[in-house]
């Protein structure tokens, strides 16, 4: 009967470790449950915040297309180019005149030559002065030798805001020993004024030729994609030149009248238009 008994209780000890064994496996692999640590006196237990999230009614938006008409593109406007030039040309009345006039001496001995090519020169020079013109002062003093002989030239210029006095002056010169009248020069003092106005009249003859042709093409609207402009306004003209130039005077001198000046402007364009 005591044996018995002790069978008992060993068997119950076995159980018992075998359950103590199960259980240590279980925590060892994690396969059993974890059970929330009891909270520990003075501890806060936060619980997470569950954001409540409202009920949206996800309904598409319904988007209104408004009737469009759609141009093909064969039927879109297409631009155009091309090149067209506008002038204008207006002549004026010049208000100064410039005189080259010369003594010149010939001879067959250079100091004579030289002697009385300067005595001629300061009469002509003093006799001028007396006008009391624009400008004068002498312009080259040149020596050649040419067919067996020397020449002794003496260049002088004058510049004149009077061109009635051209005439005069040359019969001055003349008198007091000017043999030569190389050329006579007229032009204007400020061409600013005439040339603006030349200016605004070439850009309205190009418009106006603008808008004739492209209304040949159905055009309307256009654009000036390339301009250039060619004003002929240089500080000097010599729009006329006497034919008494390197003659003689004593040969038989051309009335002296003056020429008019032609001051031009011409714009060349190159033209965007666009066709319906």
């Amino acid at each position: 009967m005591q044996k018995k008994l002790y069978y008992i209780i060993i068997g119950l000890v076995l159980v018992f470790a075998l359950l103590v064994v199960v259980n240590y496996d279980a925590d060892w692999f994690g396969t059993s449950p974890e059970a929330p640590e009891p909270a520990m006196t003075g501890d806060v237990v936060e619980e997470e915040e569950v954001e409540e999230v409202e009920d949206i009614d996800l309904a598409e938006e319904a988007v209104t297309v408004e009737d469009t008409d759609l141009v093909p593109v064969e039927e879109a406007r297409r631009a155009t180019r091309l090149n067209l030039s506008g002038s204008y040309e207006m002549e004026v009345m010049p208000d100064q005149a410039e005189i080259i006039l010369a003594v010149e001496i010939r001879g067959e001995e250079l100091d004579m030559a030289y002697d009385e090519s300067n005595q001629i020169t300061n009469e002509v020079m003093d006799a001028l002065e007396e006008l009391e013109l624009m400008e004068l002062e002498t312009l080259e003093y040149r020596v050649s030798y040419y067919d067996d002989e020397y020449r002794v030239t003496n260049r002088i210029r004058v510049k004149l805001d009077n061109i009635d006095r051209v005439a005069e002056v040359i019969d001055v010169a003349i008198g007091s020993g000017a043999n030569r009248i190389n050329n006579i020069n007229y032009s204007l003092a400020d061409t600013s004024e005439v040339q603006a106005e030349v200016t605004a009249r070439a850009v309205e003859s190009l418009r106006n030729k603008t808008e004739r042709i492209i209304g040949e093409f159905g055009g309307e609207d256009y654009d000036f994609v390339n301009l250039q402009v060619n004003e002929d306004s240089d500080d000097y003209y010599r729009p006329f030149r006497t034919e008494v130039m390197m003659m003689d005077v004593a040969e038989s001198m051309p009335a002296i009248e003056p020429g008019m000046i032609s001051i031009s402007t011409r714009i060349q364009a190159e033209i965007e238009f666009y066709n319906d």
